[in-house]
């Protein structure tokens, strides 16, 4: 064996027995390998102890030997590159010494457009076609008396803010109903002036000279029906809840009032039976999302249960025939 191996080990086991009995570490400070070019040799970390250069060198001796022995290369590690620093920040200029005000520029805010209800162009094309053959209010003979489209215009339009598209088939309705109101106020008014047209046609197909005479009374019936007319503004809508198709649609509001109603009880009945499970838990599932759902949802429905309630009593205070009968449950039997 090459003397150089044997003292080498000697040292070696020496150093290593020496240290991990009798000569305690003090303190380890660890650098990164570096390899000798020169003599291909790798100098292995520099340990701080107690023990002397000798024994540190037979740290490093074998390492030497077999590296050269067995023609093994070897290499420094590869330091880790450093990564640049960041540029330090840029310290905002100092301000000017007479500096000039900022003119803020002007927005010009698009006006906000009323809020106001709106259906879709498939409804509003069905109501279209549905009201097509009502009379016209837009039309003179048509037009609504004064008091009727006062009320027509306070209740949908300037209380409920509803949109044209739905107020015209709303006054179309109603001139409806001041027809059926004419139709039997005004029943011989009516009659005078059909009779006095076919008078008039038969009169110029065989050439009567009494076709200007028939003429002239037709002028005057029309004035008269017309001055009719403007009299019953005062009584137009006491007449036209009274009308049989108003207390047709009266009655059959009272009684789907009644389904809707036992519809909305079941409603709460089933949301009461979801917030009873929250009890035990309740002063924390009082603020949770599914707890203020079922809430929220079931004062909604009783709000509804409410407006229910009060049109119902408003439809039968309006019926002529049910406004008599003042117990509820007799009144769910008719």
């Amino acid at each position: 064996m090459n003397k150089s191996i044997k003292y080498g080990m000697i040292f070696f086991l020496y150093g290593t027995i020496q240290c991990n009995t009798t000569s305690p570490i003090k303190t380890v400070k660890r650098k990164s390998t570096v390899t000798n070019t020169a003599t291909n040799t790798v100098v292995s970390p520099v340990i701080s102890t107690s023990l002397d250069v000798a024994k540190k060198a037979a740290v490093v001796a074998p390492v030497a030997v077999l590296a050269q022995k067995r023609k093994i290369k070897v290499t420094a590690p590869v330091t880790p590159p450093v990564m640049p620093s960041a540029a330090p920040a840029k310290l905002p200029a100092a301000p000017a010494e007479n500096p000039q005000p900022v003119q803020k520029k002007s927005v010009t805010k698009a006006p906000v457009a009323p809020v106001t209800g709106s259906i879709d162009s498939a409804t509003a094309n069905s109501l279209e076609q549905f009201f097509a053959v009502f009379p016209d209010p837009s039309l003179p003979q048509n037009a609504l008396l004064p008091s009727l489209d006062k009320a027509v215009t306070q209740v949908y339009q300037d209380t409920l803010h509803l949109p044209a598209v739905i107020i015209d088939p709303i006054r179309k309705f109603y001139a409806f109903m001041q027809s059926q109101v004419f139709d039997k106020q005004l029943s011989t008014a009516q009659i005078a002036i059909t009779n006095l047209e076919s008078q008039i046609a038969v009169a110029m197909l065989k050439k009567d000279p009494l076709v200007t005479k028939y003429q002239s009374q037709l002028a005057q019936a029309k004035a008269t029906y017309e001055t009719q007319k403007k009299g019953l503004d005062g009584s137009i809508i006491k007449l036209c809840l009274e009308s049989s198709l108003w207390q047709k649609y009266l009655k059959s509001l009272i009684s789907s009032s009644f389904d809707y109603e036992k519809f909305l009880l079941s409603n709460i009945h089933d949301e009461e039976k979801q917030l009873f499970s929250f009890i035990p838990t309740f002063e924390v599932s009082y603020y949770t999302d599914s707890f203020i759902g079922l809430r929220i949802n079931s004062e909604i429905v009783r709000i509804f249960l409410i407006i229910t309630e009060s049109l119902r009593n408003l439809s039968i205070a309006q019926s002529l025939e049910w406004s008599s009968i003042t117990d509820q449950s007799k009144l769910y039997d008719v």
